[in-house]
């Protein structure tokens, strides 16, 4: 993707090296990118899919239309697309914290900071007071990047999926506001 538009996006947050903005169908192309690479679906989903256009346009559409806290995440300086953030099932109290970030914008400690700043938002502004993290147990970067941040394990599901002959699991982890 070449750099997006300054000023383009409806801003909502922003962090040292991130823009966080409203969904745009704008963005559509970045976004399919995102959800069809297979690497990455195999660290966020339990079986590989092929999303198409109007499929991913229905879920943009959904999202806006309900408010949904979902964030696209831009590179300060360059303006280029990094991924998005949400905080799913969130009821007033808590919320379950997604984070997917395309592959060359990997390994860039985007993650770690658009978490913190997701924490920051949800405890700080929209005064929850828990959030929760589903991670597959061979996802060991997010695993590591979600522990150092202080959720806490409370529940593994086994065998939820097997990825190269070995059983994966879901682990359920936790972040209470009185941690943070």
């Amino acid at each position: 993707m070449k750099g997006c538009e300054k000023n383009m996006y409806e801003k909502v947050l922003s962090s040292d090296n991130i823009v966080y903005i409203k969904l745009t169908e704008s963005l559509v192309n970045e976004y399919l990118e995102l959800v069809n690479d297979t690497e990455i679906q195999e660290l966020v989903s339990t079986k590989k899919k092929t999303i198409l256009l109007s499929d991913e346009l229905k879920w943009i559409k959904s999202k806006l239309e309900n408010n949904d806290y979902v964030f696209t995440m831009i590179e300060k300086n360059t303006n280029e697309f990094i991924g998005n953030v949400e905080l799913m099932d969130y009821n007033g109290e808590s919320a379950e914290l997604a984070i997917s970030i395309c592959k060359k914008m990997q390994n860039k400690h985007y993650g770690m900071e658009a978490m913190k700043t997701i924490i920051e938002y949800a405890f700080n502004e929209l005064k929850l007071s828990t959030l929760n993290a589903v991670v597959f147990s061979n996802n060991y970067r997010s695993l590591h990047c979600i522990e150092k941040l202080g959720f806490i394990k409370y529940k593994v599901v086994p065998n939820v999926k097997q990825v190269d002959d070995l059983e994966v699991d879901d682990v359920y982890l936790k972040l209470d506001y009185s941690r943070q």
